[in-house]
């Protein structure tokens, strides 16, 4: 951003935006704060709730016209927010203000290659706006897009979890991380609510006319809290790559232009409060497309494969080829299938010292 920025506004526009540092008791403009004062920690930043963005951009008159807050009602700021255009969010609090300002820089939807727009938002201590500027033509009068795109990453990041950990315990890579689908924060936004894989089973069990409070909780607010401590989920994170690797050697000598690729999450377009992330999605030209899922059970991380099928908790029938279909991963299988509109899935058993290859069909 220019340093220059304020000197380049004429009369009019320079007025207005000495109102709003007066606002918040700021002697220098955001653009002219040393870089070394950010800061990528999302604890720093202030409680702001939903309440507080609505407020502010629809119902607060602010210093300018209520109507130019209303003009933005549409899913354009949103739809920003969802697809990543918001880049990583950064706050300082000057020492002469009350005030948290936080700044991102938003990239330009449809042209790439052009210089992303730097809006830069004050919020007070309990969460609530008090003001927020843009480089961008709509960003004076405080109503553009890329403000309101700023303050629905920061807001749903509050929402989730993610403002009340130490970098330590959480890095803040989902800051600037919009890709990996386990630690992204879109990730999270776009299952709540949604019926998955990890909750099909207990849907299909519960009682419709009294379903299970913590199933509701779960459904309504899933848990965006890292659990990679945990040894099994530490165990399968780590041998999930390893998994898919063996996997991906063996398919390659038995099936023709075989290719395989990450799988992000996925919206039934049919039934759209279902949604599913295969492990990976894989195709070839003698079978067409399938999805992938992968299992490493921790307590069977030492066992062979007849080994795991004779332990009854195990998701493979006693012959050791077909899974139970009275199992959670039958469920979640079917689910991806169905996600994903293909009648074919390979489900992966790894231990150290064995990966089996499921073959499963829709039914």
């Amino acid at each position: 951003m220019a340093y220059n920025y304020f000197d380049k506004l004429d009369s009019v526009a320079q007025g207005r935006y000495s109102t709003k540092l007066v606002l918040i008791n700021s002697d220098e403009c955001p653009y002219k704060f040393p870089a070394g004062v950010w800061k990528n920690n999302p604890s720093c930043w202030p409680d702001l709730q939903f309440g507080d963005v609505y407020s502010y951009l629809i119902d607060s008159p602010g210093i300018f016209t209520r109507a130019s807050m209303k003009s933005y009602k549409s899913l354009d700021a949103h739809n920003y927010f969802q697809s990543g255009w918001v880049q990583t969010v950064y706050s300082y609090k000057p020492a002469t203000s009350a005030y948290t300002i936080l700044k991102a820089d938003v990239r330009p939807s449809q042209r790439l290659n052009e210089e992303p727009h730097h809006p830069w938002v004050a919020l007070s201590g309990d969460g609530s706006v008090a003001v927020a500027h843009c480089n961008c033509m709509a960003g004076l009068a405080e109503s553009c897009s890329h403000i309101a795109a700023l303050l629905f990453k920061v807001e749903a990041a509050v929402r989730l979890g993610y403002t009340t950990k130490l970098c330590t315990e959480l890095p803040c890579k989902w800051n600037a991380d919009f890709v990996k689908k386990s630690s992204s924060l879109t990730w999270h936004e776009q299952r709540i609510g949604r019926i998955t894989s990890s909750v099909v089973y207990s849907v299909l069990h519960t009682d419709f006319n009294n379903p299970a409070p913590s199933l509701l909780k779960t459904l309504c607010n899933p848990s965006s809290k890292s659990l990679d401590h945990v040894p099994a989920i530490h165990w399968g994170k780590e041998n999930e790559k390893v998994a898919l690797h063996q996997y991906s050697a063996t398919m390659k000598t038995q099936h023709q232009h075989f290719n395989m690729s990450s799988a992000g999450f996925l919206i039934s377009k049919e039934t759209p409060f279902i949604g599913a992330s295969a492990d990976s999605v894989a195709s070839c030209s003698c079978h067409g497309n399938r999805v992938i899922e992968v299992k490493c059970p921790f307590s069977h991380k030492e066992s062979t494969l007849q080994e795991y099928v004779k332990d009854p908790s195990s998701c493979i029938v006693a012959n050791g080829r077909e899974v139970k279909t009275t199992h959670k991963y039958y469920y979640q299988i079917q689910l991806h299938m169905y996600v994903h509109d293909v009648n074919l899935c390979d489900l992966v058993i790894y231990t150290s010292k064995v990966t089996a290859i499921f073959l499963y069909f829709t039914q």
